[in-house]
C-alpha cells in the first residue's frame, strides 16, 4: 500500500536521525517496565528546583512541558529571551534559545523528534519548530527545512492560543477574539510557514472566554470554547481532510447538568486531553462561585460523542488542567488552591467510574497558573507553576503499591433532615471499603434515640426510608463491618407535626384588557385584541366566557364573533365608538373598553410600523440583519445593534410586511426612524432591493441559504436599484427621521400595489470610513426598534 504524502514526510524528517544505541536500550528497558506493572497508585511527588523566568506559566489551555528521549523540556522565558529548558535530575538548564525576546507564553506539540512551539503574543505571535539531535549532543537545534520563526498574526486582543496537528498533518491553531474563537491552519508541505485566514468556530461569547483545540484518534479535531453568555461550554469537530469551513453543529457540553446558579456552568478556564479510545476529558471552572457547588469540575465526552454529567472535582480552586495515565488506569485534576494564588492542588480518578479522591498538594507555595504535558504520560509526569518571577516544579510518578493492610469501612451516615410527620425519611448514606478481606461488606441502620417508634424499609441497606410514629428528634445510626472492623456515624431526622390544611382560594373576578384604542377607514374591519385571565375559580364550571358589545357610537357595528377574545368589528357611519369586552367566571364579571375612531376614507392617514408597537403589540413583520465584509459567512440577523461603514465594508437590510395597508391605497410620503447610538459625520444612502433575502441566513456572500448575491456585498443591479431613495445623515444620537424622495414613494407605491416584491430597503455606501450604529428590531426597548411610517389615501 502507498503512504500519504504526510506519511512519508513525517518517516523522513522525524525518524531521519538514528537514535544511539544507548539510548535505544535506555527505552527498551523502560518500556519493559512498564509492561511489567500490572497496577499503579501514586509513588511519590519530588519538588523541582525553582529556576528564573519573565512570563508566567498561563494560559490555561496550553502546554509547557513535554518528554522526549526520556528527558523533560520546557518552554519558558527569562530576562535575556525565551529558552527550551532542560531537567537534568531536579535542576532546569538552557538547552536552545528560540529568541532574544521574551514574554512569550509557549504552547508546544511534539511530533517524533520535532517539537512545534507556539509563542503566543497576540498579534506579535510566532512559530518555532526545533528537531532533536540525536547524534553526540543529544539536544535540540533549530529545524534544518525552517531554522527561522514563523509569524503567525492572530487576533491582537487574544487571551491565549492553542496549536494541534490533525491526522494529514495540518497544523492548527485556535485563539479567541473579543466575542468568537477562530481557526487557521498551515499545512506541512510549506513547512507551516503560510498560514490561512481565519475561520469562525464558535460566535456570540464574551471577551473574557476562551477556547482550546484538541486532535482525536478518529481523523478529526475538536474545538471547545467558554460561553458565558449561554453559560455553558460549547463543543464543535471538523474532519480531517474535508473543506476546512465546515464544522459539526455545536454540543452543549454536559448540557444536562447545567444548573442556574451564580453566573452558570461556564468560566474562563479550559484543559483538555483524550485519550487513546477518543474519550475527552475537559478539566473546567465554572461560575456558580456558591459555597458547596462545584467550583472545579470535569467534563467527559465519550467516543460515541455523548457527554457524560459533570463530575465535581471540589467546590475551591481555579485554572484547572487534567492529565491521564492510561497505563495505570488514573485520571488527575491539578488546580491552583484560590483565584488569588496559593498551593497546587491535584486530586485523583479512576479512568473508569469516575470518582476523585482526597484533595492533595502538588507543589507548595504562593504560585499559580499549573501546566503539564499535553498528552497522556506513563510512569512520571512533570508539573510547573509560577509566583513573583519564579517556576517552580514538582515530578510525580506511579509503581505497583506496596502491601496493604485491611482498614475499617469509611461510613456517613448522610445529611441531618427535617420531614413532617406524614412523610418519609429519604436516608442517603454512603460505605467505602478496602475490599480487604475478601467478602462483602454488611450494613445496618438502627434508632439510638427518639420520641417514638421508627420503621425502616430495609434496615440493611445503605440508601433506605424511614417512619415514624410521633414528632420530635430521632438519632439514627448507619453501622458498617468488613468481617473483621466495623464503623458508623450518625444522623438526626427532626419529625414536625403536620401542618394545617392551606385556606380555601377565594374566587376574583377576570382580569380583562380590551386591547388599545386605534383608528380605521371606514370600510376597514378593526382587529380587537383583547386578553383576558382568570385565576380557575369557581372549580364548576370553570369556563370563562366573553363578549364584545357596542357601548356608544353613531352607527351599527359588527363583529366577526362577538364571543371570541379576539376577533374585528366593522362600522356603518364615521365617528368615534366605545366597544366593551365583558367576561364572566360563572360567578363574578368584569369588563374593559377600548375606543375606535371611525374615519371617511378620502382623509389622509399615517401609519406606522415597528415591532411590539404598530400596526398592533402583536406586529412583528420587520426583518433587518447586516452584511459585513470582515465576516464574509456570518449572520448577524438576531444582532440587537446594527452598523454601517465603509472601512471595513458593511451594509444594513431593511423590510417591513405592509400588508395592513388596503390594496389601492394611493401612497402620499413615506419615512424611516431610527433610533442612532453612534454617530457619523458621513452620510449613507438608501436604495431598493430587487432580490428577496433571509434575516436569518444572509452574509456578505450570500442573500439566503444556498442563494448567493450577484455581487457580493449586494453591489449588482440583480441584488439592489440605482436611484437614491433617500440618504441617512446621523449627527447625533437618539430617533432620527430620514424622509424617502420621490423614488422612495414610488417603491412604496410598488410594494403595496404588488406585495410580492417587497425585498425591502439596503442602506450602503462603501466609501464612507466613518460608521453609524442603530437599534435593530430585537432591541429590548420596544421603541427604539427600527420605523417605516406611511402617509395614504384610500382609492
Amino acid at each position: 500500500m502507498s503512504k500519504s504524502p504526510f506519511s512519508r514526510w513525517r518517516e523522513l524528517f522525524t525518524n531521519g536521525r538514528r537514535s544511539s544505541s544507548s539510548s535505544r536500550a535506555h527505552h527498551a528497558r523502560r518500556n519493559l517496565a512498564f509492561e511489567s506493572l500490572e497496577r499503579r497508585e501514586m509513588l511519590a511527588v519530588s519538588a523541582l528546583t525553582d529556576f528564573n523566568v519573565n512570563a508566567n506559566t498561563g494560559e490555561k489551555p496550553q502546554s509547557k512541558v513535554w518528554e522526549y528521549n526520556d528527558q523533560w523540556y520546557s518552554v519558558m522565558p527569562d530576562s535575556s529571551g525565551t529558552w527550551v529548558w532542560k531537567l537534568n535530575g531536579s535542576q532546569w538548564s538552557k538547552d536552545l534559545q528560540l529568541t532574544s525576546t521574551n514574554g512569550y507564553q509557549a504552547d508546544g506539540k511534539v511530533e517524533g523528534n520535532l517539537a512545534h512551539v507556539f509563542l503566543f503574543n497576540g498579534s506579535s505571535s510566532r512559530l518555532a519548530t526545533i528537531e532533536y539531535d540525536h547524534g553526540s549532543d543529544d539536544r535540540y537545534e533549530m529545524w534544518s527545512l525552517r531554522p527561522s520563526l514563523v509569524n503567525v498574526a492572530i487576533s491582537s486582543n487574544a487571551e491565549t492560543a492553542v496549536i494541534e496537528l490533525d491526522s494529514t498533518g495540518r497544523m492548527w491553531v485556535a485563539y479567541d477574539t473579543s466575542n468568537a474563537i477562530e481557526a487557521r491552519y498551515a499545512d506541512v508541505g510549506n513547512q507551516y510557514s503560510s498560514w490561512s485566514s481565519p475561520i469562525t468556530v464558535v460566535s456570540g461569547i464574551k471577551s473574557d472566554d476562551i477556547g482550546s483545540i484538541v486532535a482525536m484518534p478518529n481523523g478529526s479535531i475538536g474545538v471547545m470554547a467558554s460561553n458565558q453568555n449561554s453559560k455553558r461550554f460549547e463543543f464543535r469537530t471538523h474532519q480531517d481532510g474535508t473543506d476546512p469551513y465546515l464544522w459539526s453543529t455545536v454540543e452543549l457540553a454536559a448540557g444536562q447538568s447545567a444548573l442556574n446558579k451564580g453566573g452558570g456552568m461556564a468560566d474562563d478556564h479550559i484543559n483538555l486531553a483524550v485519550a487513546s479510545d477518543g474519550t475527552l476529558y475537559a478539566a473546567v471552572k465554572t461560575s456558580y462561585d456558591s459555597s458547596g457547588f462545584p467550583r472545579i469540575a470535569l467534563l467527559v465526552r465519550r467516543p460515541s460523542g455523548v457527554w457524560d454529567n459533570l463530575y465535581q472535582v471540589d467546590t475551591v480552586g481555579t485554572r484547572p488542567i487534567v492529565m491521564i495515565n492510561e497505563a495505570a488506569g488514573k485520571l488527575i485534576v491539578a488546580y491552583t488552591q484560590s483565584d488569588g494564588g496559593g498551593n497546587i492542588f491535584f486530586k485523583q480518578s479512576p479512568l473508569q467510574n469516575i470518582s476523585f479522591g482526597t484533595r492533595q498538594t502538588l507543589i507548595s507555595g504562593s504560585v499559580n497558573n499549573v501546566t503539564s504535558v499535553k498528552v497522556g504520560f506513563t510512569d512520571e509526569v512533570v508539573a510547573l507553576a509560577s509566583s513573583s518571577g519564579k517556576a517552580k516544579g514538582a515530578l510525580f510518578s506511579f509503581d505497583v503499591p506496596a502491601p496493604v493492610t485491611n482498614q475499617r469501612p469509611v461510613v456517613d451516615a448522610g445529611p441531618n433532615r427535617t420531614i413532617q410527620l406524614s412523610s418519609l425519611a429519604v436516608l442517603d448514606g454512603t460505605v467505602t471499603d478496602d475490599g480487604l478481606p475478601s467478602g462483602s461488606t454488611t450494613t445496618s441502620w438502627t434508632m439510638l434515640s427518639g420520641p417514638g417508634l421508627v420503621t425502616f424499609a430495609n434496615a440493611a441497606a445503605i440508601d433506605t426510608t424511614a417512619t415514624f410514629s410521633l414528632p420530635g428528634t430521632y438519632l439514627l445510626q448507619l453501622s458498617a463491618s468488613d468481617g473483621q472492623l466495623s464503623a458508623n456515624d450518625t444522623m438526626t431526622v427532626v419529625v414536625e407535626a403536620p401542618l394545617p390544611p392551606p385556606p380555601e382560594p377565594t374566587n376574583t373576578a377576570p382580569v380583562v384588557n380590551a386591547g388599545p384604542n386605534r383608528s380605521i377607514l371606514l370600510g376597514a374591519a378593526a382587529a380587537l385584541d383583547g386578553t383576558i385571565t382568570d385565576d380557575g375559580l369557581p372549580s364548576s364550571p370553570g369556563l370563562v366566557t366573553s363578549s364584545w358589545t357596542k357601548v356608544s357610537g353613531p352607527g351599527n357595528v359588527t363583529f366577526g364573533n362577538p364571543s371570541a377574545i379576539d376577533t374585528t368589528a366593522t362600522f356603518t357611519a364615521t365617528g368615534t365608538y366605545l366597544l366593551r369586552l365583558t367576561a364572566s367566571d360563572g360567578s363574578l364579571t368584569s369588563f374593559d373598553d377600548v375606543t375606535v375612531a371611525v374615519e371617511s376614507s378620502s382623509a389622509p392617514i399615517t401609519i406606522a410600523f415597528q415591532d411590539g408597537l404598530f400596526p398592533a403589540v402583536t406586529y412583528n413583520g420587520t426583518r433587518d440583519t447586516k452584511l459585513a465584509s470582515g465576516s464574509p459567512n456570518t449572520n448577524y440577523g438576531a444582532a440587537t445593534t446594527l452598523d454601517l461603514d465603509g472601512s471595513p465594508d458593511i451594509a444594513d437590510l431593511l423590510y417591513w410586511d405592509l400588508t395592513a395597508i388596503p390594496a389601492g391605497s394611493i401612497i402620499e410620503s413615506a419615512s424611516i426612524q431610527l433610533n442612532v447610538t453612534n454617530t457619523s459625520s458621513q452620510a449613507y444612502e438608501l436604495y431598493v432591493m430587487e432580490r428577496a433575502w433571509d434575516e436569518m441566513a444572509a452574509t456578505w456572500n450570500l442573500a439566503a441559504t444556498g442563494s448567493a448575491w450577484g455581487t457580493a456585498g449586494a453591489l449588482s443591479t440583480a441584488d439592489r436599484g440605482t436611484d437614491i431613495v433617500g440618504t441617512l445623515t446621523a449627527a447625533s444620537t437618539g430617533l432620527n427621521l430620514t424622509t424617502l424622495n420621490a423614488a422612495g414613494i414610488a417603491a412604496v407605491q410598488a410594494w403595496i400595489d404588488g406585495p410580492a416584491n417587497n425585498f425591502g430597503l439596503i442602506i450602503q455606501d462603501y466609501v464612507n470610513s466613518n460608521g453609524v450604529d442603530f437599534s435593530s428590531s430585537e432591541a429590548s426597548v420596544i421603541a427604539q426598534r427600527p420605523k417605516l411610517l406611511v402617509t395614504y389615501r384610500m382609492a
